[in-house]
């Protein structure tokens, strides 16, 4: 069954402030969670006999939104803080998008790949149902799908295994009603490091997907 999201008035007076059509789609935080562990250089200790003795070491960081948002902020990419910015994956009403810092009254900033691209799906299992109501009208999904998803972390390759939910809702806006595909997701990551002998492993989390008015976000003729 498809959910009824109402727009406020103070959705609809932003939209009319840029002055844009109304573009229907969806906010879904992501939040990402991931530790990055590297082989250090060895240490070499010479024996009695002419051979030697290596020792290694390895070193752990942590990777978080507060992580990627920082790395913008140093790229000049937001604006000089990252107070109030979150990450985001922002869709058209048919799933179709990207990932975004976000903040309030600001237009959207795309996640640079080198720092973070969003799951793709390699391969699925799917349970639940797509209704089309009528012959021309779009298929909406009420799924549940078991997923296996290549990504990139911090310039790594790596993999997701988890779980996504795809529903459609009815987004009102003013008189007018639009049908969006919302999307939730939770996977657990690992991969290769980006640079040197390193690996990671993490989770990558979208727990709620809301409907709204991106006209805000993406001003002009910018759409996901």
């Amino acid at each position: 069954m498809k959910s009824i999201i109402l727009v406020t008035a103070g959705l609809l007076g932003a939209a009319s402030a840029y002055g844009q059509t109304i573009k229907p789609g969806v906010n879904a935080p992501i939040a990402v969670s991931a530790t990055i562990v590297t082989e250090g250089a060895p240490v070499v200790q010479q024996l009695p006999n002419g051979g030697n003795k290596k020792t290694y070491a390895v070193t752990s960081v942590r990777f978080t939104n507060r992580e990627i948002l920082e790395a913008m902020r140093a790229a000049n990419l937001l604006d000089g803080s990252v107070s109030g910015w979150v990450l985001t994956r922002f869709t058209n009403a048919n799933d179709v998008g990207n990932l975004y810092a976000a903040k309030q009254g600001k237009a959207a900033v795309a996640v640079p790949a080198a720092l973070l691209t969003q799951p793709v799906v390699q391969g699925k299992a799917d349970s639940g149902t797509t209704t089309k109501d009528t012959a021309n009208s779009p298929e909406l999904p009420a799924l549940t799908r078991r997923a296996y998803t290549t990504l990139t972390v911090k310039a790594g390759p790596g993999s997701g295994i988890g779980t996504q939910t795809l529903k459609s809702a009815v987004l009102k806006i003013g008189t007018s009603s639009n049908t969006v595909i919302t999307r939730t997701e939770s996977f657990d990551l690992s991969g290769k490091g980006g640079t040197g002998n390193s690996i990671y492993t993490g989770t990558y989390k979208v727990q709620r997907a809301n409907p709204i008015n991106l006209t805000p976000y993406f001003p002009g003729v910018a759409v996901p």
